[in-house]
């Protein structure tokens, strides 16, 4: 099947397959594990509106999230950014921006769902996340639930 054509993205792999399913991989480069970095939230903004136009299209049915390392799904933010996200002058930005595109992922008129890596030894928990979290807080969650086997099955809107 032909490719959409789609952003250039360092963080994420994205291809439709014969069923038009998406299958969205992040792989953080140079790194064991992948990491939220602005970088990464900036680059699946544009993989977002490029799904948006792929949905309305009747071209993309479904996106599947997978990751791209052996060691898990998702660590969380990209602490190396925690010392410049401290500056009230960027964090309230980065925090809107970052829940805005959470929403419009989950606003998507198709199933979006994300396989996190489950060790055989542990069991799928439910688990609901507020949207009300600070960024950080909600990614370390986020990070301690996958890396424990837990399934993050609804993200909560903020109140």
């Amino acid at each position: 099947m032909a490719q959409p054509s789609l952003p250039k993205t360092k963080h994420w792999r994205f291809e439709i397959d014969a069923e038009r399913l998406g299958w969205l991989t992040i792989d953080t480069p140079k790194s064991s594990v992948n990491t939220l970095s602005r970088e990464t939230i900036a680059e699946l903004e544009k993989l977002v509106a490029r799904f948006e136009e792929l949905v309305a299209t009747s071209e993309l049915v479904g996106v599947i999230l997978l990751s791209g390392k052996e060691s898990g799904f998702i660590a969380g933010a990209d602490i190396s950014e925690f010392d410049a996200m401290a500056d009230f002058a960027i964090l309230p930005e980065a925090l809107r921006r970052t829940h805005e595109l959470f929403t419009r992922i989950e606003k998507l008129k198709v199933p979006v769902v994300a396989e996190p890596c489950v060790s055989p030894l542990t069991k799928p928990v439910a688990v609901k996340v507020s949207a009300g979290l600070g960024l950080p807080t909600v990614f370390v969650l986020l990070s301690a639930l996958i890396v424990r086997g837990a399934r993050v099955i609804e993200r909560v809107p903020a109140a």
